[in-house]
């Protein structure tokens, strides 16, 4: 299982680990979505990526339950990223 820290703001440095919840989040396939374009047009083009150029040919579909959005800005170019639980299609 993956355990994960659920919150409406997170700050590295000053956190308080009593305004979160711990969260378990089941075991399964990933798949990890560059979001370099945070915009709401940026996102938009990114959902119609995955819907129409990456489902399509995969032979997975979203697991319905779990989308992840996450960030990182320890780096000197912040990076996000949309990572989605996938699931096999039933043949």
């Amino acid at each position: 299982m993956l355990r994960s820290l659920v919150g409406s703001e997170m700050c590295i440095r000053d956190r308080n680990i009593s305004d979160y919840s711990i969260t378990s989040i089941p075991d399964g396939e990933w798949i990890c979505f560059d979001c370099s374009d945070t915009t709401p047009a940026g996102q938009q083009s990114l959902w119609y990526k995955i819907y129409t150029e990456f489902l399509p040919f995969s032979h997975y579909n979203i697991a319905p339950d779990i989308t992840l959005e996450c960030s990182n800005v320890s780096l000197k170019k912040e990076q996000n990223y949309l990572l989605l639980q996938i699931r096999p299609d039933k043949v």
